[in-house]
């Protein structure tokens, strides 16, 4: 609750709507796909969130930097990778720190798991340290 949200894939509002439901404050909603935006605006009114929710049409890496370090959580569910957004969620994040929410096609293995996310983590932390200076301790959980 009280927190600003990015949705750096928002699609429909999967996503979206219940972090809205769930308290941010404000939520930025980037998505290329013009029949998904279209959708999404129809699901914010329906939720009762429209007045919550800025949508960013189209690509996120030309219009999501112009947001600044404002964001406490981000979200990236595009599947099967939303490794493209990790610089991105790297120039929205608060210079404090927050949630980062990563999805991706893992092996469902314990190993293949580990395998998976490890070099994700790692370019998450590299991406920090790029974008927002020093050193970051990025950890799943």
């Amino acid at each position: 609750a009280g927190k600003i949200a990015v949705d750096l894939y928002a699609g429909i509002g999967y996503f979206s709507i219940p972090l809205l439901l769930a308290g941010a404050t404000h939520l930025h909603a980037f998505e290329l796909n013009p029949d998904s935006i279209e959708a999404l605006e129809r699901n914010l009114v329906l939720n009762g969130v429209k007045n919550k929710c800025t949508v960013h049409p189209g690509d996120n890496a030309v219009t999501a930097p112009s947001l600044g370090k404002i964001a406490d959580v981000i979200n990236m569910g595009l599947l099967p990778q939303a490794d493209l957004g990790i610089p991105l969620a790297a120039q929205v994040l608060k210079p404090e720190g927050g949630i980062v929410r990563l999805h991706g096609n893992a092996p469902d293995s314990a190993d293949g798991f580990k395998t998976w996310l490890e070099p994700r983590m790692q370019a998450l932390s590299q991406a920090l340290s790029q974008h927002q200076g020093g050193s970051w301790n990025v950890s799943m959980s």
